[in-house]
C-alpha cells in the first residue's frame, strides 16, 4: 500500500516536471518568433529612414511602396522594405553647410530587416545609408 503512495507522487511530479520544461521551450520560441514579425521588421524600417540624414535633413512624405520577400529558406526573418519620399533639395544624407540644389527629390529606400536589425539599406541604388556613402 506504502509503495502506491510513494509511486504515485512521484509520476505526478515527473509529469509537471515535463510539462514546465515542455511549456517553457514553447514560451521562449514563440517570443522570439514574436519578436520579428513583418509588421514589426516594417516598423523597424521606417525608423531607420526617418531618422537616416537625407530623410532628417529634408525629406517628406515617407511612405512604404512594397515589400520584398527573399527567396532564401534559412532566413524566416527577412524582409526587405521598399520606402519612397521626396526632398526639397538635390543630394544624400545630411548636407548642413553645402551649396544645394533646390530641386524636389523623389527618393526610393530598399531597407532590408534581418531578425529585427537593419542589414542593408540603400537608396536609390546609389546610396549606402549605412555606411553614409555612394556605392
Amino acid at each position: 500500500m506504502k509503495r502506491k503512495y510513494i509511486a504515485l507522487p512521484s509520476i505526478a511530479l515527473t509529469l509537471a516536471i515535463i510539462v514546465s520544461i515542455s511549456w517553457i521551450n514553447f514560451a521562449a520560441g514563440s517570443k522570439s518568433a514574436d519578436l520579428f514579425t513583418e509588421e514589426k521588421s516594417k516598423e523597424v524600417a521606417r525608423e531607420f529612414t526617418k531618422n537616416s540624414p537625407t530623410y532628417s535633413f529634408d525629406g517628406y512624405n515617407l511612405e512604404c511602396k512594397e515589400t520584398l520577400y527573399p527567396e532564401i529558406a534559412d532566413c524566416p526573418n527577412c524582409w526587405t522594405f521598399v520606402f519612397k519620399f521626396t526632398s526639397s533639395h538635390g543630394g544624400y544624407g545630411d548636407r548642413t553647410g553645402k551649396m544645394l540644389t533646390q530641386v524636389i527629390t523623389p527618393h526610393e529606400a530598399h531597407i532590408t530587416v534581418k531578425d529585427g536589425k537593419v542589414t542593408s539599406a540603400v537608396l536609390d541604388l546609389e546610396w549606402d545609408m549605412l555606411k553614409q556613402k555612394t556605392l
